[in-house]
């Protein structure tokens, strides 16, 4: 008996964990702003509209690209964790929000 209820209640702080630690929307955009720049753009071969994206934010700050990716962006938030999908002229990116990270899938 002692053990399902130590169990239980390590259940409930994780999953209170999880909750307090789901990431919002503006920690992935600020994610997201980086990893496009500095990962995805870099790539050899981009869809036509990925490269024309890519050439527009490149020269741009991060600060100015989060605005850009904000309104391509959408989140379903499940509590514990929240998935994120970005789809930015042919540059696509799932990620999955958990413990203030973001893991692509």
């Amino acid at each position: 008996m002692k053990s399902r209820t130590t169990g239980a209640i390590a259940l409930a702080v994780t999953a209170i964990l999880m909750a307090v630690t789901n990431p919002g929307k503006q920690s992935y955009i600020e994610e997201i702003s980086w990893r496009v720049k500095d990962t995805s753009c870099q790539k050899e071969q981009l869809p036509v509209g990925a490269t024309l994206a890519c050439s527009t934010i490149a020269p741009l700050p991060h600060g100015a690209i989060e605005p850009i990716l904000d309104g391509y962006s959408r989140r379903r938030n499940y509590i514990f964790f929240s998935i994120y999908t970005t789809d930015f002229w042919g540059l696509k990116n799932r990620s999955i929000g958990v413990g203030r990270n973001f893991f692509e899938f």
